[in-house]
C-alpha cells in the first residue's frame, strides 16, 4: 500500500480541517459502526420472501442461496406484500426514500469497514494537506462541508427511483475527496507528493499530484465498473457516483483560481500550459511588462478613438461616419466603450438628419447597453416609431417598457400623447408588424 507523507507544493497554513477530519471520521467509524447485518427477527415470512427476492435480483444473494432458503421456509415463490420493508440506518445515505437533507452530511462521515476508512483517510490526507495548505482552514472547512452537501444532493436525487431497500444506501467520505482531489490537480499538478511504500523507510518516491490524482481516478472508475458480487455479474458500485463530488471540485476549483481567492505561484494548470511555472522572475516581469504596455497602448487608442468620434460631431454633419468609427473600435477593442454622451449625440444627430434606419439601429444597440438614459431613448424610439414610421403597434410595445417615474412632466405628456396616438391609429386599422424593442 502506498502512504504519502509530504510535498513539495507552497503551503501557507497548517492542515488543521485535513487532520481534524481524520481524528472525526476515525472516532465516528469505532464509535457507531455501519450496519452491515440486519435484523429480520420481527419481519414477517411475506416481507422476508420480498427482502430475499430484492436481495437475489440485486446480486446480493445467488439464486442457489434463494432456493434454499424459500425451501427451508417451506413457502414458494410470488408472495404479495403490502407492508413496506423498514427503514436501514438513518445517518446513511439511503436510496429510494426521498430527500434526507441530515444524510447529505452524516453519510459521508460512516465507513463501511476498516480498509474503507483507512483508504479514504490516507488520501483525505494527501490531497487535503495541499488544499487547505493553500487557503487556510476556514474556506477548506466550507469546501469540505459544501462539496458533501452538493454531492449528497445531487447523489440522492438521482437514485430517488431505486428501491428503498435497507441496503441501498452508500457511506464514506470518497466523493469529498473526489472534489479535494479535482481541486489539487487544478491548482498544483506538477508539483510532487513523497510517497513511501508499506511503510518501509527506504521506499521513497515521488509522483506529481496530476499522477497521484490520476491513478486514484482510473482506480476508482475500475472499482466501479467491473466490481463483481459473487461471480454474479458486473454490479457498478457508488464509487461512480462519487465522481460528482470531483465535478464540483473542478468547478469550484478553477472559480477560485479565476477570482484570485488562492495564489498558485504559478504552478496551476493553466500556467503549467503555458509553460510560466518554468520562467525565472526576471522572465515573469517581462511578460507582465509587456502585457502591461499593450494595455496601455489599447487604452491610448480607446483615447483617440473617442477623440476622433468627437470631432466628427462637433462638425455636425456626419453622424453616420461617427456611428461607423464607433461600430469599427468596438471590433477592434475589447475594452472599446463610447461614453454615454457621445452615444446620445450620435442618436439626436442622426434623428435631425432624418436618418431613422441609423437612428434606430444606434437606438437598439444603446438600449441593449443597459445605459442611464433608457426611459428617455426609448421615449424617442416610440416617437419615431408612430411619427415617421407609422408603426403603432410597436410604438405601444416600447412604451409599455418605459418606466414612468424615470420621466420628467414633459416626457409622461409626450408620452400619454404617443400612447393615445398610437390608439387611435390601431383603431383606424393601421397595422405593422410587432416587433420587440
Amino acid at each position: 500500500m502506498i502512504f504519502p507523507y509530504s510535498t513539495d507544493a507552497p503551503l501557507y497554513h497548517l492542515p488543521i480541517v485535513t487532520v481534524s477530519m481524520i481524528v472525526v471520521n476515525t472516532i465516528i467509524f469505532f464509535a457507531y459502526p455501519v450496519q452491515s447485518e440486519f435484523d429480520f427477527s420481527d419481519v414477517s415470512d411475506e416481507q422476508l420472501i420480498e427482502v430475499m427476492q430484492d436481495m437475489r435480483d440485486q446480486g446480493v444473494i445467488s439464486e442457489e442461496e434463494y432456493d434454499a432458503a424459500i425451501e427451508e421456509m417451506g413457502t414458494e415463490d410470488g408472495v404479495e406484500v403490502e407492508t413496506p420493508i423498514a427503514d436501514g440506518d438513518l445517518l446513511t445515505l439511503q436510496y429510494g426514500r426521498g430527500l434526507r437533507p441530515w444524510q447529505w452530511i452524516t453519510g459521508h462521515f460512516l465507513h463501511a469497514d476498516f480498509l474503507h476508512l483507512l483508504g479514504n483517510m490516507l488520501w483525505l490526507w494527501t490531497f487535503g494537506l495541499i488544499v487547505e495548505g493553500k487557503i487556510g482552514w476556514r474556506k477548506f472547512l466550507a469546501v469540505y462541508i459544501g462539496i458533501a452537501v452538493v454531492e449528497g444532493f445531487m447523489e440522492q436525487t438521482l437514485m430517488l427511483g431505486m428501491d428503498p431497500a435497507p441496503w441501498n444506501f452508500s457511506v464514506g467520505a470518497s466523493s469529498i475527496i473526489f472534489g479535494i482531489m479535482a481541486m489539487a490537480m487544478i491548482w498544483a499538478p506538477a508539483n510532487d507528493v513523497h510517497c513511501n511504500v508499506l511503510l518501509v523507510p527506504t521506499a521513497l518516491f515521488s509522483v506529481p499530484v496530476a499522477g497521484l490524482g490520476g491513478f486514484y481516478l482510473i482506480y476508482s472508475v475500475i472499482i466501479a465498473v467491473f466490481f463483481t458480487l459473487d461471480g454474479e455479474g458486473i454490479t457498478p458500485t457508488s464509487e461512480l457516483l462519487y465522481a460528482f463530488g470531483g465535478v464540483i471540485g473542478l468547478v469550484v476549483g478553477v472559480a477560485m483560481l479565476h477570482f484570485k481567492m488562492v495564489d498558485c505561484e504559478n504552478w496551476d494548470l493553466f500556467s503549467v500550459w503555458a509553460g510560466r511555472n518554468r520562467m525565472s522572475r526576471e522572465e515573469l516581469a517581462e511578460t507582465a511588462t509587456v502585457k502591461t504596455d499593450f494595455q496601455s497602448l489599447e487604452k491610448t487608442h480607446v483615447e483617440k478613438g473617442v477623440a476622433q468620434i468627437r470631432e466628427i460631431l462637433k462638425e455636425q454633419s456626419s453622424p453616420q461616419l461617427a456611428y461607423r468609427a464607433h461600430l469599427s473600435m468596438k471590433q477592434k477593442y475589447e475594452n472599446w466603450s463610447l461614453p454615454d454622451a457621445e452615444f446620445l449625440m450620435i442618436i439626436k444627430q442622426l434623428c435631425d438628419q432624418k436618418l431613422w434606419d441609423d437612428a434606430t439601429l444606434a437606438i437598439g444597440e444603446y438600449l441593449q447597453s443597459h445605459r442611464s438614459k433608457q426611459d428617455q431613448v426609448r421615449l424617442k424610439l416610440a416617437s419615431i416609431l408612430l411619427d415617421q414610421l407609422g408603426r403603432p403597434s410597436q410604438c405601444a410595445s416600447v412604451l409599455a417598457k418605459v418606466d414612468k417615474n424615470q420621466l420628467n412632466e414633459r416626457e409622461k405628456a409626450i408620452s400619454r400623447q404617443l400612447t393615445a396616438k398610437a390608439s387611435k391609429m390601431k383603431e383606424e386599422g393601421v397595422i405593422d408588424t410587432l416587433e420587440d424593442w
